[in-house]
């Protein structure tokens, strides 16, 4: 098995892996109907394979970079991993059955089944799972969305749109992969090659016309959406955020880039999002150029897509809507001005697809509350309870920015950074908090290997006064003492972690979900 960085930098799983099992009654317990067999004998042409060790004969039935997943009929693709490379399982896989092994730097045993050398092992996997599947991203309309914030939000406010237009989209998303026939756990925000064709297929075959998937910038370094078609593509923002991987903030931006300016993924045809507010967005739509398909967003910008006389409320904003084809009056339910960024993205996408305005419209003003964003908690202190994703600096002081608007008293804050990831970001989320928020509680997201102190240590760093603020390396014990301290009217604000339900540790994963957790303290707040 190998080990590969998750697209958002989360946590270390095994790599994904699809298998589509062969023509035997033995093995079809669960036949994959979307496969399509593959000649052996086409993989050096289909790969732009420099050479091959071995005679390629047969038929490749499946793809996968994980050796325990290989079934009799796979191809085996040996990656390079975080901590290992996939040619070190080469033999796990010809004993499983593997048909062909495909790597950059391979070398075929005598035992071993043929190899394919290509130039980019994962480039290979992704254009081996398009011709399996025989491109089913070509038979959907399809929106990608890449940023660092807000992916999450407009990803779902464009499946929303869809729907309201009378189309029958699927959905891949940080939380839930919706393939019209199913609704699964998300693995990956993008998933690796081979899975994400499948769903693709598994959408067209439950008969849906189009998807709205979100596109990390690791799926994009990773090759992982390497021959989807793209219809539309979608800027949000950039801030500081897996710079672990990326190192430096212009090579990060320039992978993101790469959705719109590299006929790798956006063809000349391809309709182009790009939020002009965002100074990264700014500089995007320069280097696109006048001529490109693009339709650019904003409220501060006079873009194509704009939102003005903006009235903020508790639950919600007002404003008109003004887009290249008309103007509408927009009662948006979803709190804070960075929903109305999500709420024009998704316009201008759906716009770009030719969806009626007034439809849009009337989908904007009964869209649901996105679960882990600014996701209310009822409770009977009196007190304002929300728990949010936002783990960046910019999210934070978006949502904390968002509750005061609406907000007559303090605010206070429990949130943390996550181990063994981007050390640079956390003192930027301190001094964020710092500013935003009144009372300000410094706890564990999920630790992971590091220190948990440390990881605090890192935060109060970017803190003008970190005296001031409340340490508690314990996340249950920091959101009791906080709630404990808010008095009636006080927002409470435990960001970080959102929708997710587990913490990870070093030797361990727990479960924990912020807001099942706050339900049981309120509890034994109220009959203490």
């Amino acid at each position: 098995m190998v080990d590969t960085l998750d697209p958002d930098g989360e946590f270390l799983l095994h790599s994904m892996n699809v298998w589509m099992p062969i023509a035997s009654k033995e093995l079809m317990t669960a036949p994959d109907q979307g496969i399509h067999r593959l000649e052996l004998s086409e993989l050096p042409r289909l790969l732009d394979g420099r050479c091959t060790d071995g005679l390629l004969a047969g038929d490749c039935l499946g793809v996968t970079s994980h050796s325990s997943g290989v079934m009799p009929g796979s191809v085996f693709v040996a990656l390079p991993g975080a901590r290992t490379h996939g040619k070190c399982f080469i033999d796990e896989a010809a004993q499983r059955g593997a048909v062909a092994i495909v790597g950059t730097d391979v070398s075929r045993e005598s035992h071993h089944p043929p190899c394919v050398h290509v130039v980019d092992a994962r480039v290979a996997m992704a254009k081996l799972s398009c011709e399996l599947y025989r491109h089913p991203s070509s038979k959907l309309r399809t929106v990608g969305i890449t940023g660092t914030n807000g992916k999450t939000t407009t990803s779902y406010l464009v499946r929303d749109l869809l729907r309201a237009s009378g189309l029958r989209p699927g959905l891949l998303s940080t939380l839930e992969y919706d393939v019209g026939s199913k609704v699964l756990a998300a693995s990956h925000t993008t998933p690796e090659a081979p899975e994400l064709q499948k769903y693709f297929d598994e959408m067209v075959r439950a008969s849906c016309d189009s998807v709205s998937f979100e596109v990390s910038s690791h799926g994009l370094a990773l090759h992982r959406v390497h021959g989807t078609n793209f219809d539309v593509v979608v800027f949000t923002n950039l801030s500081p955020d897996h710079l672990d991987f990326h190192g430096t903030m212009d090579a990060y931006f320039e992978c993101k880039a790469k959705l719109f300016s590299s006929h790798e993924y956006a063809s000349d045809d391809t309709m182009r999002i790009v939020n002009v507010d965002d100074s990264w967005g700014r500089k995007l739509a320069l280097r696109l150029g006048s001529t490109a398909h693009m339709i650019t967003y904003g409220v501060r910008s006079e873009a194509r897509v704009r939102a003005e006389d903006i009235v903020v409320r508790d639950h919600g904003s007002v404003f008109r809507l003004c887009t290249p084809w008309g103007d509408e009056t927009v009662v948006l339910p979803l709190r804070g001005r960075f929903n109305l960024f999500n709420a024009l993205a998704a316009v201008a996408a759906g716009g770009a697809l030719s969806l009626p305005l007034s439809r849009m419209v009337e989908g904007l003003q009964t869209v649901p509350a996105v679960p882990g964003r600014l996701e209310p908690v009822e409770n009977g202190l009196g007190v304002n309870i929300y728990v949010d994703y936002a783990h960046t600096e910019d999210a934070l002081a978006g949502a904390l920015r968002a509750l005061r608007e609406t907000s007559e008293r303090r605010i206070l804050c429990v949130f943390g950074c996550g181990g063994d990831r981007d050390r640079s970001k956390r003192s930027g989320m301190g001094s964020a908090v710092s500013q935003g928020a009144d009372v300000v509680v410094v706890t564990s997201d999920n630790p992971r290997s590091e220190d948990p102190q440390r990881i605090i240590d890192d935060i109060l760093d970017g803190m003008p006064d970190s005296s001031s603020a409340i340490c508690c390396i314990d996340r249950r014990t920091a959101i009791h003492d906080t709630l404990r301290m808010a008095e009636p009217g006080d927002t409470v604000l435990i960001a970080g972690k959102g929708h997710e339900t587990t913490q990870q540790f070093s030797d361990r994963v727990e479960p924990f979900d912020d807001r099942e957790v706050i339900r049981q303290l309120i509890r034994l707040i109220t009959f203490s």
